[in-house]
C-alpha cells in the first residue's frame, strides 16, 4: 500500500466496483436527487468544486443522502441555485466570492462539510450519514477510516511509516 496516487488509466478493482455500483445506483437512483433540474450530474459536479474532490457516479446514493439532508434545512429552490451558481462559477473567481454575493455561502458550506465529514452539517454533525464514505478520508491519504482492516491486530500501536504495509508482530517474550 502507497500513499502515491494511481495512475487514472489504471484502474483498480475498487475503481470497476465502485463504477459497477455507481451504475446499479444510476439506475435504481431516488427522486430526491433524480428530481433536481439536470439530475445528479449536476449536484456531483457542483459538490466536485465545492470538496476539490472528483465525485463520479459512484458518488450517486451518497449524493441522495447529501441532498435529503439539506433539503428540508435550505429548501430544494435554494440548493439548486446553489448548484447553478457553482457549476457557473467563473474558474479563476474565488466560490466564497460567488456564494457570498449571491446569499448562497452558508449552504454552500453545509454542503462541503456534509461531504467532507459524512455528518449532518443540519445538526452540527449529530446525525452520522456516511462515515466510512467520508470525503475526509480520500484527502488525507495516510489515514482511513477506523472500521477498516489497515494491518495485523495491534497495527495502529506502532508509528505510521510511508509506503509501509504494516508493522511487523511485536514479540512477548
Amino acid at each position: 500500500m502507497t500513499d502515491a496516487p494511481h495512475s487514472p488509466a489504471e484502474p483498480t478493482r475498487r475503481d470497476v466496483l465502485a463504477g459497477m455500483a455507481g451504475v446499479a445506483a444510476l439506475v435504481l437512483a431516488p427522486a430526491g436527487v433524480a428530481a433536481s433540474p439536470g439530475g445528479v450530474s449536476p449536484l456531483l459536479q457542483a459538490s466536485s468544486r465545492l470538496t476539490g474532490i472528483a465525485l463520479d457516479s459512484s458518488y450517486l446514493e451518497l449524493a441522495d443522502t447529501v441532498w435529503s439532508t439539506l433539503a428540508p434545512t435550505y429548501g430544494a429552490p435554494v440548493l439548486q441555485k446553489l448548484v447553478q451558481a457553482v457549476n457557473a462559477a467563473p474558474a479563476d473567481r474565488p466560490l466564497k466570492d460567488v456564494l457570498s454575493e449571491q446569499g448562497l455561502l452558508p449552504a454552500g458550506q453545509a454542503l462541503a462539510t456534509t461531504w467532507y465529514t459524512g455528518g449532518s452539517a443540519v445538526d452540527q454533525g449529530k446525525t452520522v450519514l456516511f462515515y466510512d464514505d467520508a470525503l475526509m478520508w480520500r484527502a488525507c491519504a495516510f489515514t482511513k477510516p477506523p472500521a477498516n482492516c489497515g494491518g495485523q491486530f495491534g497495527y495502529w500501536e506502532q508509528a505510521w511509516t510511508p509506503g509501509a504495509s504494516g508493522p511487523a508482530p511485536a514479540s512477548k517474550t
